[in-house]
């Protein structure tokens, strides 16, 4: 090791486990390694949310300097709050806060006249480092004291969130967006660098077009630190405890309210009772943090920070113990202690909580506000009220109770970001929730699954050889249905699989007498035919079970397919089950005929078939045991994102155009997918 990474690795060594630090210089040497000497070459490192993603930073920068890196320019964030976190974060890691006289920190570039003061260090073999606000007038600057410089050194660029601010927002116009031509202004004036992208949430990165400079060539998949807490941890392993449904009437709205919700003040109890643990058991967790996170509006925010001031006000001077607010304390306490955290006793319970009242610090964190005021070490109790200057980056220490009644956006990159909950406590899971609405919680899961699948699509598509392009094009992000990788303004042409979660209907089946006997004994063989049947309202079906993986290897792939069917696109449905997430998850197989187990007759048309394979819901008039129509069947018996096959027993008929004979009844299908999207990018618009 060179002495800079030797440095930062005993200062690692102190709060990371060997094998994690080994992850760490790991995952370094490959960012560096990816660089081609004398190119100007991007790499994605793709971490998770609050992974540690600066530490990865702060190892890349220092074994650059160990291997002749003379320049680090990083990019730390889009806002003044964010820029000064991660500026501290990085500069103390690389030791610029102690007698290091390696490092020289530049943090205000003044254009053409710091040329000569970089040309200086340089000389006496000092790493420069320039951190940056994302903004195109400070990006000018450096472009500008470089440009005088024309040294061809090596140089190392790091940019923090890189999937915000730094991208094109205006890919369909002639000019590009400022900040975005700043960024590449001044990579083209360093023709020795390597531009490395960080960021958890890499959707917007990996779909852009081919010819766009900031599309990396490269990924590194950066592994979360032992104990790490994220999505999965959060949302399903330990949902039970850790997940909390809001009512969908406390979502913020454009009314003012009057009060704070009940859940709000639940989760404050919980936020009182876990703190009060914490503070008199584990001295080492401070400061213990809640966030909120109402909505974007400032006024809005405004008003929920003077009810929440107003509220702990009087809690503080009431009889807490024998108060309403103090029995939700007790009860929130109890769901602590049968969870997994320590008991107390509620005589050292409300002791503690008067404490957390007494040192209690609140603070109100949006655009009119001067971020730069928070400090963690005013007290070791916190509450945070803000929007959109906590959803991407910042990070909240200690942070147990976070409640969002924000309403989820849909864009997939920006609800993942405002899970700020997410980070390495794994011994403290009992002590931490995230209060939600339903639909909020759903689309944080779905997310999961997009991580996963993300991760495991991209790493065998690069293994065998093919590009990030390439995988964009073909493969591309398994979305929740209905959303958005990222904000529309950044995002080429793309395509959607699945995007409204209909029903796929094979309309055209093959009507051959040998294709038609194939299907049916594929049926038969799983014994649909002699399967017990199930209720909709008036109407019966025979139902069967078939996990994922065999529903594709014994029906779907040998099943009998014109390949020219509209509406029903073969090889994409083949591939997005075998996406699923949960290959045992078990399928209902439903056949639908007539009541005596006959065929129904349905309108076709030569050119495209079956004009209506679903049969309607009955009419209004029917009232007792009403058929609500075959659109229904099946997606009641499944999650959200479960999958439903529907076979169809039909019999072709088209009185103004005769049907060849033979018109033999035959078998053909419907499937729902569930509530996921898959999103490429569209090569054809890339293309042209």
């Amino acid at each position: 090791m060179g002495k800079e990474v030797e440095r930062l690795d005993l200062t690692l060594s102190s709060r990371i486990s060997q094998i994690d630090r080994e992850n760490i210089w790991s995952s370094a040497k490959r960012i560096l390694e990816s660089h081609l000497p004398g190119k100007q070459q991007c790499s994605l490192a793709l971490g998770y949310v609050q992974s540690g993603k600066t530490t990865s930073m702060a190892a890349t920068a220092a074994l650059a300097s160990d291997r002749g890196y003379r320049i680090v320019i990083a990019f730390m964030g889009s806002t003044l709050l964010l820029l000064e976190q991660n500026r501290n974060r990085l500069e103390a890691l690389l030791g610029m806060e102690s007698t290091n006289y390696q490092w020289v920190s530049l943090p205000n570039v003044k254009g053409a006249t710091t040329s000569k003061e970089i040309v200086e260090w340089l000389e006496k073999g000092r790493t420069i480092f320039i951190p940056l606000l994302k903004h195109s007038g400070h990006i000018e600057k450096v472009s500008k004291a470089l440009e005088k410089i024309g040294a061809d050194i090596p140089i190392l660029l790091l940019d923090d969130e890189a999937d915000q601010a730094s991208l094109n927002t205006r890919p369909k116009d002639n000019s590009a967006s400022s900040t975005y031509s700043s960024i590449v202004r001044l990579r083209s004036l360093l023709p020795n660098h390597l531009y490395v992208q960080y960021t958890a949430t890499p959707y917007a990165p990996l779909l852009l077009g081919p010819d766009d400079p900031l599309m990396p060539t490269n990924v590194e998949f950066l592994l979360p630190g032992t104990g790490y807490t994220g999505g999965r941890e959060f949302l399903i392993t330990n949902a039970n405890s850790a997940v909390r449904i809001i009512p969908f009437g406390d979502e913020t709205s454009k009314s003012k309210i009057a009060h704070l919700p009940k859940s709000l003040i639940t989760a404050l109890a919980a936020y009182l009772a876990g703190a009060s643990v914490l503070s008199q058991t584990d001295l080492d967790f401070a400061p213990v943090s809640m966030l909120i996170h109402p909505t974007h509006v400032n006024d809005a925010q405004k008003l929920y920070m003077h009810l929440l001031k107003k509220f702990i006000s009087a809690a503080k001077t009431s009889d807490l113990e024998k108060s309403e607010f103090g029995k939700v304390i007790e009860t929130e306490y109890w769901k602590i202690v049968e969870n997994g955290g320590k008991d107390i006793g509620l005589q050292e319970l409300f002791m503690g909580v008067h404490n957390v009242l007494d040192q209690l610090v609140l603070w109100l964190l949006n655009s009119t506000n001067d971020v730069k005021t928070i400090s963690w070490n005013y007290s070791p109790f916190h509450i945070l009220v803000g929007g959109n200057k906590l959803d991407r980056g910042f990070t909240v220490e200690g942070l147990t109770i976070s409640y969002m009644n924000r309403k989820a956006s849909e864009q997939v990159d920006t609800t993942e970001q405002r899970a700020r909950a997410f980070g390495y406590r794994n011994q403290y899971l009992p002590y931490c929730q995230i209060h939600a609405s339903a639909r909020t919680i759903r689309l944080l899961r779905g997310i999961v699954h997009t991580e996963d699948d993300l991760r495991a699509s991209l790493r065998d598509a690069l293994d065998e050889g093919q590009s990030v392009g390439d995988w964009a094009g073909s493969i591309g992000l398994d979305l929740p249905s209905g959303t958005l990788p990222s904000r529309k303004n950044v995002l080429p042409a793309l395509k959607n699989f699945n995007s409204n979660g209909n029903w796929h209907v094979l309309r055209n089946p093959l009507t051959s007498p040998t294709a038609i006997q194939i299907n049916r004994d594929l049926l038969e063989s799983i014994d649909l035919f002699n399967a017990p049947t199930r209720s909709w309202g008036r109407v019966e079906h025979q139902v069967t079970y078939l996990p994922i993986n065999t529903l594709i290897s014994e029906l779907l792939l040998k099943w009998q397919v014109n390949e020219e069917s509209p509406s029903w696109r073969h090889d994409e449905i083949i591939d997005y089950l075998l996406r699923h997430p949960r290959q045992n998850d078990q399928v209902p197989v439903i056949l639908l005929a007539k009541e005596d187990s006959s065929p129904r007759d349905r309108k076709w048309v030569s050119d495209s078939g079956f004009v209506n394979l679903f049969q309607g819901r009955d009419l209004a008039a029917q009232t007792v045991n009403r058929y609500e129509g075959d659109s229904i069947v099946g997606p009641d018996l499944v999650r959200h994102d479960g999958v439903v096959l529907q076979v169809h027993y039909v019999k072709r008929r088209n009185e103004n155009d005769p049907i060849p004979e033979p018109n033999l009844p035959l078998h053909t299908l419907a499937i729902s997918l569930g509530d996921r999207q898959i999103t490429t990018l569209d090569t054809r618009s890339s293309n042209e």
